[in-house]
């Protein structure tokens, strides 16, 4: 069972106030010298003030999250191998959500400060101005990318999508000299406007999902 997150209505009242409305599309490859392909991973977030959408895709499988602080909902929509899973939670009831790996990958913890170092080197991505970052482990660096400084991409304050104190890490490159492996983030589309909110952030299930419950689940653990 993925962890679920309960919200209060406080709190709800609360989502994302400092949240820059934007969409930005990534892409996340994970190359294994070892692997005859590398993993991709394609990610599409979307959100204003009060409302979050992310669309996570990875070979056969294909997850999607919405959350709606308005219409006091969350949606989550999971493709395995064509089989077709759909969670609805009324925020007004405090119900639970969390189930998907698309919700796991805004609620990541902030990098520690110890685990970076902010140069002096800037540049423009996609009309985003970028401020120069190193990965470090124990000190060594194994990485670097790009922060856009103040912009944070997730939920609350506290998690989201790879982000530290100053801002959202929108791309990367980590590399493994031993074995040779890399890891790398890489923005592919940006806007600081919704094109399309209805679609971004639809509450609607597809035809073909089957509807559970989290208190479903709980019955039979």
């Amino acid at each position: 069972m993925k962890s679920i997150f309960l919200l209060t209505i406080l709190f709800i009242t609360q989502l994302a106030v400092a949240q820059q409305t934007c969409e930005m599309q990534f892409r996340l490859i994970a190359n294994d010298p070892s692997e005859a392909v590398a993993d991709t991973m394609d990610i599409e977030i979307a959100q204003t003030r009060k409302k979050f959408a992310v669309n996570y895709r990875i070979e056969e499988i294909q997850e999607r999250f919405v959350l709606d602080s308005v219409a006091l909902k969350v949606i989550e929509l999971t493709n395995v191998d064509e089989e077709k899973v759909a969670f609805i939670a009324d925020l007004s009831k405090d119900e639970g959500y969390g189930f998907t790996s698309a919700y796991e990958i805004v609620e990541q913890e902030m990098i520690e400060q110890d685990e970076y170092r902010l140069l002096a080197d800037k540049k423009n991505i996609q009309g985003w101005d970028c401020r120069k970052i190193e990965l470090l482990d124990e000190g060594v660096v194994f990485g670097s990318g790009w922060v856009v400084m103040g912009l944070h991409l997730g939920l609350g304050k506290e998690t989201g999508f790879f982000f530290i104190k100053e801002g959202a890490i929108i791309e990367y490159l980590l590399e493994d000299e031993e074995d040779g492996s890399s890891f790398s983030l890489k923005l592919i589309k940006s806007s600081k406007t919704i094109t399309n909110p209805a679609k971004a952030f639809s509450l609607e299930i597809p035809a073909g999902y089957e509807l559970e419950s989290y208190y479903d689940d709980e019955e039979e653990e």
